[in-house]
């Protein structure tokens, strides 16, 4: 299985069997409960305390992304307007994919510190 697919099923980085994430909605309130470790091989996800610190920049910048593609979908969609509409879209945007944006910038960060072999 290759990394990339790894990473959209949001297993573990090591045997790829487990999912990082209990099971959450995907629309949720609150913050999906992620695993303290790989039930299938054991591999430790948070390695010391403050460790996802820097998931919070590769959040940061799918933010970014978001807030760009959605400025220029909508400006095609709203006649190149600039205004207060295309802020309403883009909040909304961002308060929906904020769950999705958590998930996925915290296991991109495993997988970034992620063994690259098998023995860890």
């Amino acid at each position: 299985m290759s990394t990339l697919s790894k990473v959209i099923k949001g297993v573990c980085p090591v045997c790829g069997q487990a999912p990082i994430f209990e099971k959450s909605a995907f629309l949720s309130i609150k913050p999906p409960k992620m695993k303290t470790e790989c039930p299938s091989c054991g591999y430790l996800f948070e390695k010391e305390a403050g460790f996802f610190w820097g998931a919070m920049f590769v959040s940061y910048a799918f933010t970014v992304i978001e807030i760009i593609a959605t400025i220029l979908l909508s400006r095609i969609f709203l006649d190149g307007a600039l205004d207060n509409r295309i802020i309403i879209i883009v909040v909304a945007v961002i308060i929906l994919l904020a769950t999705f944006n958590y998930k996925l910038s915290r296991i991109v960060w495993i997988y970034f510190f992620a063994p690259k072999n098998k023995a860890y």
